[in-house]
């Protein structure tokens, strides 16, 4: 895989990452089996989304911890669906 590719999974994987999390709470294992990945990859993924201005909280539930989206960063969100024309 060229590293142009690479980059272009990793970002994918990342926007897949947030949309699930935007959607409701979850948990390592439930993002695990719903991306395919590792719980290795989650657990770098989040922190770099957090790095991005996602307010991306652990939260405990009756069945364990999960992840769940707080806010995003007004920048974000104006750039969601923009067109960059």
């Amino acid at each position: 895989m060229m590293r142009y590719d690479r980059s272009l999974a990793i970002v994918d994987r990342l926007d897949s990452l947030v949309s699930l999390i935007r959607n409701g709470a979850h948990s390592t294992l439930s993002l695990v089996e719903r991306l395919g990945v590792s719980d290795q990859t989650i657990s770098r993924g989040i922190p770099s989304l957090q790095r991005r201005g996602y307010a991306i909280k652990a939260i405990e539930q009756a069945s364990g911890w999960a992840y769940r989206l707080e806010s995003e960063s007004s920048e974000l969100v104006q750039g969601k669906g923009s067109s960059g024309t």
